[in-house]
């Protein structure tokens, strides 16, 4: 069962809390638009910030263009994620000011993602979470959710999360091994 789309706004108040939590770890965003972001805090502070294969400012300046999103966050040490960036409580309130712009402009806050039908069977899905999981790591779930809503059948799913991987040999192996595993 996939988890509901949630606006920008929600994610933001999201991202606060675990700011003020002092959390570690980091919070893996999935987009209506098929894109992904991750926010890497240790203690609260936000260290490090990536969106759509944009990484420091560019990243934050293209994270409040999220209309919808699922999000998931992995407690736990972060390596050495870090990157010269403005204070937390300057990013914070940057996608808050962003987050209320958006909420005025639409206050359904409905995706036509959220809308969409499911095409795929249920050990279908389980198969390609876990084969992506191989090549991307824990976001997989939500890329995969957020392809699912999309796919027309089995062979646009496969190719829709073949791109999510970032080379064409990986891109193949995961090819082969849901293949396989579907047999």
């Amino acid at each position: 069962m996939s988890t509901p789309y949630l606006s920008f706004s929600e994610i933001t108040k999201a991202l606060s809390q675990l700011c003020s939590d002092g959390a570690t770890g980091t919070l893996f965003v999935a987009t209506d638009a098929n894109r992904s972001a991750q926010v890497k805090l240790n203690r609260g502070l936000i260290l490090y910030v990536s969106y759509a294969n944009k990484r420091g400012e560019e990243a934050l300046d293209l994270i409040p263009s999220i209309s919808a999103g699922r999000y998931r966050f992995q407690e736990g040490s972060i390596g050495g994620a870090q990157m010269d960036l403005p204070t937390t409580a300057s990013i914070l309130a940057r996608f808050e000011q962003a987050a209320a712009a958006t909420d005025a402009a639409d206050p359904a806050g409905e995706s036509d993602a959220a809308k969409a039908t499911q095409a795929l069977g249920q050990r279908e899905r389980e198969i390609l979470r876990s084969c992506l999981a191989e090549f991307v790591g824990p976001i997989a779930e939500l890329v995969c959710d957020d392809h699912f809503d999309h796919a027309a059948d089995l062979r646009s799913a496969i190719d829709a999360l073949a791109t999510e991987i970032s080379s064409d040999p990986m891109a193949q192996q995961f090819r082969a091994m849901v293949a396989k595993q579907l047999g």
